[in-house]
């Protein structure tokens, strides 16, 4: 773990060009390591950032991790519609470059205690199938397996995982432990 501190702060537009590459760079370094599809253009990630900050309706609250500053990590929150206390957890990246400093985990705790100073009550993350790096770095902070196999493109399916904010103590699951999982397993 990198002793460097990382500071966040929700991003403002200028920032969105940066917070794009990190989230492409980082999404399609895990797509050749995991062999699925890769994204083929940056546009689209841009885009959508923009369109998640400029929505009135739900919106993204999109963050920036900085160190020295320097963005190299982002992550965005959206309060979703099946209540008003559940967040997900989207596009948690780290920049490859800065990669295995402990910066994801790191990402992953504050966007933990900002869904609680929001006063959610539960976060969701969906996760690429094949990403077990990234499955145990949420199982060891709590998150269970809600269902897996779930498809989203050709050849290509997520993992739908929760923690309860409430319960700290949740019971976590490991990419092992969840195989083939139905929706049912508490790890």
């Amino acid at each position: 773990m990198s002793d460097h501190i990382l500071t966040y702060h929700e991003i403002k537009r200028e920032e969105i060009p940066r917070s794009a590459e990190i989230v492409f760079r980082a999404f399609n370094q895990a797509a050749e390591r995991e062999n699925y599809p890769k994204t083929p253009s940056i546009e689209p990630v841009t885009t959508r950032l923009t369109e998640y900050l400029d929505d009135k309706g739900i919106p993204g609250l999109l963050y920036g991790g900085y160190v020295d500053g320097v963005q190299v990590g982002f992550f965005m929150l959206r309060k979703l519609g099946i209540d008003e206390e559940t967040w997900e957890i989207s596009m948690l990246s780290v920049d490859p470059e800065y990669q295995g400093q402990g910066y994801g985990a790191r990402l992953l705790e504050r966007a933990l205690q900002k869904i609680l100073d929001l006063k959610g009550v539960l976060a969701v993350a969906a996760v690429m199938e094949r990403s077990t790096h990234v499955l145990t770095m949420l199982a060891n902070h709590g998150f269970t397996c809600e269902a897996s196999g779930v498809p989203v493109g050709q050849d290509l399916s997520i993992w739908m995982l929760r923690k309860d904010m409430k319960n700290a103590a949740a019971a976590s699951c490991s990419p092992e432990s969840c195989e083939g999982c139905s929706g049912g397993c508490a790890g």
